[in-house]
């Protein structure tokens, strides 16, 4: 406890994509904090790089918080990286016990910082907060944002293979095209607990799309639920590895395209943005935020260090999730890939599994447990 003699100050960071669900972890955090720290802060700066201690503000409120823009990862040219670069590590130089909130692309950013602490011979603490609904950030089960964009994701898909049962005059299969989903997490989740999930397919970039062996999926689905939907993530490729169009957008068009001629029936395409969404939190989503934000004060309690704060399933058929911290530089350049068994390459189908793993998220969820 001797550590928080000398951190009284913390300081959250936000660098999450826009559209994030951040109320819940924002009103988790201010709670954890409330009894170890005597002032909390957030920043007030158009980006990361014009952040100085004058732009860090006292919050006692998620209001003090939400209210203030998200910070943006924008590169400055060479010639003020220096310069900005200083103002940077002077501010984490500061007495303070740092948060930051974000998808992958902030925590390797946030390891970049704490590379700047060490090599300026500080011993500052740093705790990186998983928060995207793209759930990109390594080690992590799921991503503060990521229940909210997945059940708003399951959602649209459920309406659009309702659509097309009950109504003769759409078209029989639809695409839903989730902007920003490279990994897969949304596509997969959507598909696996979809209403009717033998109706519902699954593309995404490590599922390849062999044409014949897809348009044989979209009829055998057909036959046993009467319409069909197909979820497609970002970065979908061929059967050899190539684009499946020249630009990511135009991947559903195509797609649409080789349904048309090979199985001669209508296709419609609907796209989501999660990021557009402004859904409301998931019903598993604050007790995710809080068990986080606990446990990452208590990290935090341990002293100096730049760590990730993951969290992991207890077991597959439980909602308990068990946190752990992990050190954030071991961990920024692991890929992300959705697990093995969530899905079904060849058949194109989200597994029971992943349903079983991703359901407490968007449904009442009393087990969580830090």
């Amino acid at each position: 406890m001797a550590a928080r003699t000398l951190n009284k100050e913390a300081v959250l960071l936000l660098l999450p994509p826009a559209g994030t669900c951040l109320d819940p972890l924002v009103t988790a955090w201010l709670a954890a904090c409330a009894p170890r720290y005597t002032r909390l802060f957030t920043a007030d700066a158009a980006d990361l790089w014009t952040l100085t201690p004058d732009a860090l503000v006292r919050v006692r409120t998620p209001d003090d918080v939400l209210r203030r823009p998200l910070l943006r990862l924008a590169l400055p040219e060479v010639n003020e990286l220096r310069q900005r670069g200083a103002a940077l590590r002077a501010l984490l130089a500061t007495p303070a016990d740092f948060f930051v909130a974000g998808d992958a692309h902030a925590m390797r950013l946030a390891a970049r910082l704490a590379l700047w602490c060490r090599e300026g011979g500080g011993a500052g603490t740093l705790v990186g907060l998983p928060c995207c609904p793209y759930n990109s950030v390594p080690f992590t089960h799921s991503s503060c944002g990521f229940p909210s964009a997945l059940a708003y994701c399951v959602q649209a898909v459920n309406l659009m293979h309702t659509a097309r049962q009950h109504d003769r005059r759409r078209a029989p299969i639809g695409i839903v095209r989730i902007i920003g989903d490279a990994a897969g997490w949304l596509s997969v989740g959507a598909a696996a607990l979809a209403d009717a999930a033998t109706g519902v397919l699954c593309l995404t970039a490590d599922t390849p799309c062999d044409g014949a062996r897809l348009c044989a999926q979209v009829e055998k689905a057909r036959a046993q639920a009467g319409a069909v939907v197909i979820v497609m993530g970002d970065g979908v490729g061929t059967a050899q590895r190539r684009p499946l169009a020249a630009h990511e957008h135009a991947g559903a068009a195509v797609l649409a395209e080789l349904l048309h001629a090979r199985l001669h029936v209508g296709v419609e395409i609907g796209t989501l943005d999660p990021a557009q969404a402004g859904t409301p939190a998931a019903r598993g989503e604050r007790a995710l935020a809080t068990a986080m934000a606990r446990a990452a004060v208590r990290q935090a309690a341990r002293g100096p260090g730049a760590t990730l704060l993951a969290n992991h399933r207890a077991t597959l058929a439980s909602a308990r999730m068990i946190m752990h911290a992990i050190p954030l530089l071991e961990s920024v350049a692991t890929p992300r890939k959705v697990p093995a068994d969530f899905l079904r390459p060849a058949a194109y189908r989200a597994t029971a599994a992943g349903a079983r793993a991703l359901a407490p998220l968007v449904s009442p969820a009393p087990g969580f447990h830090s």
